[in-house]
């Protein structure tokens, strides 16, 4: 199930290249996309917890933003961070099944701009756990 996850974020990442853009729109801006994933808790018992993987990913994802980005947001605020944030309504929870979902949302909306020969860029980024199974890298998800 890990090499799946890894599987699709390199798949989505490969979209940054244009179908074929035509000479006169060779120097359109891209349109840039991102999903910002942040995540506090570990998977194993030896491991602490983060305590501001969570802040990291709303700070990247307001970067981004504030940068034209269309960035979309997966946390797990813990109370501070809600606190803090209060204003913040617009994210979802990063389970497996969430991300796959975001990821195949924003997959096909840069497959359809691709396909008008507009130029893309697709960002992932993860702030929180992650680790090694049998010898393949996983991230440490809310639902595991």
């Amino acid at each position: 199930m890990t090499s799946l996850l890894l599987t699709a974020a390199l798949a989505l990442t490969q979209l940054g290249a244009p179908a074929s853009a035509s000479a006169d729109k060779a120097d359109e801006m891209p349109v840039r996309m991102a999903l910002v994933v942040g995540y506090n808790h570990s998977d194993t018992a030896d491991t602490p917890d983060l305590r501001y993987a969570d802040d990291d990913a709303i700070a990247s994802w307001r970067m981004l933003t504030e940068a034209g980005v269309e960035a979309r947001l997966l946390i797990a605020p813990d109370a501070d961070t809600k606190r803090m944030n209060a204003s913040l309504k617009d994210y979802g929870v990063p389970t497996y099944e969430n991300l796959l979902a975001t990821f195949e949302q924003i997959n096909n909306e840069l497959k359809a701009i691709n396909e008008s020969g507009r130029p893309t860029e697709f960002f992932f980024v993860y702030s929180g756990h992650g680790g090694l199974d049998s010898g393949e890298g996983y991230i440490v998800l809310h639902n595991g």
